[in-house]
């Protein structure tokens, strides 16, 4: 599934769920701008997905049709089977990562980014025998995750111990090695979860 067949899906689950509301509402709980709402929204209309009528006070009733209701309940299984397949390989491809630190020896892994995939990684670290030493990310700072602390990313400068740096969030890894390289992090000394070396601008496969 792409970004498209997800947010539409978002669309419908959120009107299934409740379909009286404001455009801006639905936006907000789609995650989506209010100009990328009525982008798909016009696509779902269009399909005959959706059908919309005007409310009192500027609100509006969206509905989903019998059509709707089966590409709705279609695209919900797609995104389970997509969303397995996309683990399994992510799973696959961090258990690579962890034995090849481990065999260069770094054992202290700090890491960048909360996500899904950094809670693989972190599973994976325990098999490897690997530590994880510190847990950096300025949009969770102070809060907890799976029991760390969350530190701000300028910790990595001289508050963790690490051997190695590890970008635990894929969707925002440029960012990430943006903010790493701000802090005169050397690209040798971190990578993304899934085995790629990154630097602030462009992205090059580890080759073994």
């Amino acid at each position: 599934m792409d970004k498209q067949n997800i947010a539409e899906l978002n669309i419908l689950q959120e009107i299934d769920s409740d379909g009286h509301c404001t455009q801006r509402e639905l936006a907000r709980r789609s995650g989506l701008t209010l100009s990328y709402l009525n982008i798909y929204l016009k696509g779902l209309i269009r399909k005959g997905y959706v059908s919309v009528r005007d409310m009192p006070g500027r609100r509006l009733w969206y509905n989903l049709t019998p059509v709707g209701m089966a590409e709705k309940a279609k695209m919900t299984l797609e995104y389970m089977k997509w969303s397995l397949a996309k683990y399994q390989n992510i799973r696959d491809r961090v258990r690579v990562v962890c034995q090849k630190l481990k065999q260069e020896n770094k054992l202290n892994i700090a890491i960048c980014g909360v996500s899904d995939a950094a809670e693989i990684f972190y599973l994976a670290t325990i098999e490897a025998g690997l530590r994880v030493v510190g847990v950096v990310d300025d949009s969770r700072a102070g809060q907890k995750w799976l029991n760390f602390p969350v530190m701000k990313v300028s910790s990595l400068k001289n508050k963790i111990p690490y051997d190695f740096i590890i970008i635990g969030d894929i969707d925002h890894c440029y960012e990430l090695a943006q903010q790493l390289s701000d802090l005169s992090i050397s690209d040798e000394k971190y990578q993304v979860c899934t085995g790629q070396r990154i630097k602030a601008v462009t992205v090059v496969q580890v080759v073994d």
